[in-house]
């Protein structure tokens, strides 16, 4: 498994977050003893101390390890620097804390109060949390605003390549700081309280498109036709297995279109499926390929003497969106053709 440096995080948080807001802290000479500490002073006194939210904000083993079932990444919208996230489905394993007694996490809910990394920023709605007697929380994380940091857009585009042509596991590392909403029994009752500002940082992973590898061509979808500028069309129809747990809705995709090889090679045109949205299993594109010319024997003929075989190749202008043109630049369709 290939790990990379926090390309973005995926949090449980309420608002955009605001880079400079909390300062984000790596693992430091602190401890969980000290973070605990100041946990039970704040729950009893509600406030804390400077020391005490440093101590707290810094990673201290709280998170052991996180898990996605989902994934939703939505670059459909109109600034090419900001997508859609959200999850159904987030598990944390939260580490026992230490001492004499089996005491758990009654925590209810989450919000993430800071979200700092080196590729983007986001920040999502509180959500209602469980903590199962494993010390196993799970929640969701609310659709919100990713938001590129404009310097980084080439490492985030070069990080969804890595999940699209990734044929196993792609991991990063979610790090932040979190508010989280406690349920406490109390000799008096139940007392609901907010603990801000923890600290967290774990490994998680995404599985891989493959390359898209599974594309198959399913039908050619009409006759004989012709554009406005009578170059000659091609419509079929794509089926795109995805066996991951991540969906990436990207809008409109173009790619050069080629048959053969070396001196054989012919650019047949360029491919275009309109409103791309991959989810996992299958998934069925309406391709045109628009031909370079408008002579469909010519077209027909070298598809023919390469046995029907083409390869559809991402470029630079792949998509408008320069986030995904990038990201798709190298993909590589393999599909065989009838007609």
């Amino acid at each position: 498994m290939k790990l990379v440096l926090i390309p973005f995080v995926l949090g449980i948080s309420a608002f955009a977050a605001n880079v400079n807001a909390v300062p984000m802290h790596s693992k430091r000479a602190t401890s969980f003893h000290a973070s605990a500490s100041c946990a039970a002073v704040y729950v009893t006194l509600g406030s804390q101390t400077e020391t005490c939210k440093t101590d707290m904000a810094a990673d201290v083993g709280a998170v052991v390890s996180i898990s996605l079932d989902s994934l939703l990444l939505d670059f459909t919208g109109p600034d090419p620097l900001a997508a859609k996230v959200s999850s159904k489905g987030l598990k944390v394993q939260l580490a026992k804390i230490p001492g004499p007694f089996p005491l758990s996490f009654p925590i209810t809910g989450t919000r993430e109060v800071d979200n700092t990394v080196d590729m983007a920023t986001f920040g999502t709605p509180w959500s209602s949390a469980t903590v199962d007697n494993m010390n196993v929380m799970t929640t969701t994380v609310e659709e919100c605003a990713l938001k590129i940091i404009p310097e980084q857009q080439a490492a985030f585009s070069k990080f969804i390549t890595s999940v699209i042509m990734s044929s196993t596991t792609q991991g990063f590392i979610l790090k932040g700081t979190v508010d989280a909403n406690f349920t406490l029994s109390l000799p008096f009752g139940q007392k609901i309280t907010t603990l801000p500002g923890v600290g967290f940082s774990s490994k998680a992973s995404l599985g891989g498109l493959n390359g898209l590898s599974s594309a198959s061509f399913v039908r050619r979808t009409t006759d004989n036709s012709w554009d406005a500028n009578k170059m000659f069309l091609f419509n079929f129809e794509v089926k795109i297995t995805i066996p991951s747990q991540i969906s990436i809705a990207v809008g409109d995709l173009s790619f050069n279109t080629v048959t053969g090889t070396g001196a054989s090679r012919v650019d047949l045109g360029v491919s275009t499926t309109k409103d791309v949205r991959l989810a996992p299993g299958d998934n069925l594109l309406q391709v045109t390929l628009t031909a370079k010319g408008s002579d469909e024997t010519v077209f027909f003929n070298a598809l023919k003497s390469n046995g029907n075989v083409v390869v559809l190749e991402g470029f630079s202008e792949s998509s408008k969106n320069k986030v995904i043109a990038d990201a798709f630049a190298p993909v590589k369709i393999q599909l065989t053709l009838s007609f």
